[in-house]
């Protein structure tokens, strides 16, 4: 498990479906910004976000690490 992991657990992890977008929404408090969607799965919606969220925390990661060599 990594640092990503421990900082949204799955139990940090909302999902409803949405009539007018007609797919399942992802979101958690951690990072209000940002949902994903998917018109199949609400697993689907779960990991997309998961993804989202790795990316986000490696870009800050590489952004800090550049700034702080």
């Amino acid at each position: 498990m990594d640092d990503i992991d421990c900082a949204v657990p799955l139990s940090a992890i909302h999902v409803q479906w949405s009539d007018p977008e007609d797919a399942y929404i992802a979101r958690t408090e951690q990072f209000p910004g940002l949902i994903n969607t998917d018109h199949w799965s609400s697993l689907a919606a779960i990991n997309g976000l998961l993804d989202k969220i790795h990316e986000r925390v490696g870009d800050t990661r590489l952004q800090h690490r550049a700034s702080h060599p």
